[in-house]
């Protein structure tokens, strides 16, 4: 025994004694180990123990005195703590996957960009809709939405040829659409995704995806000309005004395909006079505070 479990004292300075349970004090040569969990629930429940280990008897007693918001809390940590471990490790996640994926493994592939969607998706806090661009950092957005659309086209691959039903095929193709507006390359995306559709498996679902894409790779043309920042709230509203609510009636289909015709033509005047952007931008600012309870 060292001197310095000599000196260690609990409570009514009762020593620590080889064969002796440090908490009840008997006789007991069988110690069980108090894990990392159990004294940070300890800890919130504000009954913090000193020992590393104990008989079984104190061991269920101490467990006993776990509080729910102890318990509570110490899984919220214990969960970031995995969360911190994995965020280290994303990036050899996401390249074993892209690895597996040139090998043709695709169920070992899709195991690892799952992985690394769930590690996203618990870091920003998403719901059941997954990830939302606009919970990424701006700052770190657009490099993480061009590297998720490459991850969702692969996925959409896996599922259209090898997994059962159209499910997740359906959702993968939801997410692809909002992510491309927020990513690079959205031409070389859309160039891919057109490619595919003469092979897939349920050509119906692709070619909407294609058909969606390449309407909105562009964005809002005018709203993305007189905007300094591409990720304004704003933009985001009128895109989702036109995907959500436009595009369910024969009339809003009709203007949109009016606007994409003529819009460049309107963007050629603006860059000429581009005294126009200002009142431009305050009037789709209006429009966006008219159109926002609708999206």
């Amino acid at each position: 025994m060292n001197e310095s479990d000599e000196n260690i004292e609990i409570d009514d300075s009762v020593e620590f004694e080889f064969g002796l349970c440090p908490s009840c004090r008997t006789e007991n040569f069988d110690l069980e180990i108090i894990d990392d969990f159990t004294k940070d629930a300890l800890k919130y429940s504000e009954n913090e123990t000193l020992f590393d280990a104990v008989c079984s008897s104190c061991l269920d007693e101490l467990k006993g005195s776990i509080s729910q918001v102890g318990r509570h809390k110490a899984e919220a940590e214990q969960k970031t703590a995995i969360l911190k471990s994995k965020w280290a490790k994303k990036l050899e996640i996401l390249k074993t996957g892209r690895s597996l994926m040139s090998q043709k493994i695709y169920s070992e592939a899709r195991k690892y960009y799952e992985e690394y969607i769930e590690i996203l998706e618990a870091t920003y806090k998403t719901g059941p809709e997954g990830i939302n661009p606009l919970l990424i950092p701006s700052e770190q957005r657009q490099q993480e939405c061009t590297v998720l659309c490459h991850l969702y086209f692969d996925l959409i691959y896996v599922y259209d040829q090898f997994e059962n039903g159209t499910a997740k095929l359906k959702f993968a193709c939801d997410k692809l659409k909002v992510l491309l507006q927020h990513s690079r390359g959205q031409s070389q995306t859309v160039r891919k995704i057109k490619k595919y559709t003469l092979k897939a498996k349920n050509p119906v679902i692709i070619s909407d995806l294609y058909k969606h894409c390449k309407n909105a790779k562009g964005g809002c043309f005018v709203a993305t000309a007189v905007f300094t920042d591409k990720d304004c709230s704003e933009l985001s509203t009128l895109r989702n005004f036109r995907d959500h609510v436009l595009k369910n009636y024969p009339l809003g289909r009709s203007f949109i395909y009016y606007y994409y015709k003529h819009s460049p033509c309107w963007i050629n005047k603006l860059n000429a006079y581009s005294f126009w952007k200002a009142p431009t931008r305050w009037l789709l600012k209006f429009v966006t505070f008219l159109v926002r309870p609708f999206c």
